[in-house]
């Protein structure tokens, strides 16, 4: 469009003088880390979070179709949530897990956990949880060479309660950018630390049921094996987990899925 003469030219100047002192941030022309984390055993014997990571942002969307595509196909209605897995859908669960096995080229997952016992505050550890599962899993990924930093950060939990949430995510993002500045020389761009909801979400929905999966074995109480036991199995066998390893019993470090 043309610039106009007269007093439309001199407005259109005076904004660009407004705005010239004004610093904005840029974001880095990074590739990103896309966590999406939930957590589980609020009542077990071991407090569990558990992160999906999507490694190419590209790959965010092409998950998603797939899911939402063969749900489509299932007629499956609503959102996906490991706690509603039972015999009389177990079928169902275990196709839409080989849609996100289709399409785990470039994910990984990542969990981490601390026995309940003896916690003074569950917020306040899960929040801390959060904080050392995302740096672990960072250093990891960089040192293998599977997703190496410089990289943009975009974490999501997913919600709880609206005040809690928002104490949770500040809590978070503070030790996020420290953690970007002593431990990564600012290799780490935190670029977006927020809660999503997973009622909208299908990569959240996937998060819950690996944490979902990850505190069925460590958590299981006595008894026979069940349609979420089989579906747990299942989902870590599938990115290389022995789900009969004692090693699980000692989950106290940030574990690699990938």
């Amino acid at each position: 469009m043309r610039q106009g003469s007269g007093s439309a030219g001199a407005s259109f100047q005076q904004i660009g003088r407004d705005f010239s002192g004004v610093s904005l941030e840029v974001r880095p022309a990074y590739p990103v880390y896309c966590i999406y984390a939930d957590e589980s055993g609020k009542t077990g014997k071991y407090l569990l979070v558990g992160s999906l990571w999507v490694l190419r942002s590209y790959d965010t969307m092409k998950i998603t179709s797939a899911i939402n595509h063969r749900k489509k196909e299932l007629d499956f209605k609503g959102e996906i949530h490991f706690k509603e897995i039972n015999k009389g859908n177990l079928k169902t669960y275990l196709s839409l897990l080989g849609a996100i096995i289709q399409n785990s080229s470039a994910i990984s997952f990542k969990g981490l956990g601390v026995l309940r016992s003896g916690l003074y505050s569950v917020d306040d550890t899960l929040n801390k949880l959060f904080y050392h599962m995302v740096i672990q899993g960072v250093a990891e990924e960089n040192k293998s060479g599977r997703a190496v930093l410089p990289r943009n950060l975009q974490f999501r939990k997913d919600t709880e309660e609206l005040s809690k949430d928002k104490l949770s995510i500040m809590e978070i993002e503070l030790q996020l950018q420290n953690a970007s500045k002593s431990i990564f020389n600012d290799n780490l761009y935190v670029d977006v630390v927020e809660v999503e909801d997973s009622s909208i979400s299908p990569l959240m929905q996937v998060a819950d049921l690996f944490v979902g999966s990850i505190s069925r074995l460590l958590n299981k109480e006595e008894g026979k094996e069940g349609p979420k036991d089989i579906f747990a199995k299942t989902f870590l066998e599938a990115f290389g987990v022995d789900t009969k390893s004692e090693a699980l019993e000692g989950l106290s470090e940030c574990v690699r899925f990938s």
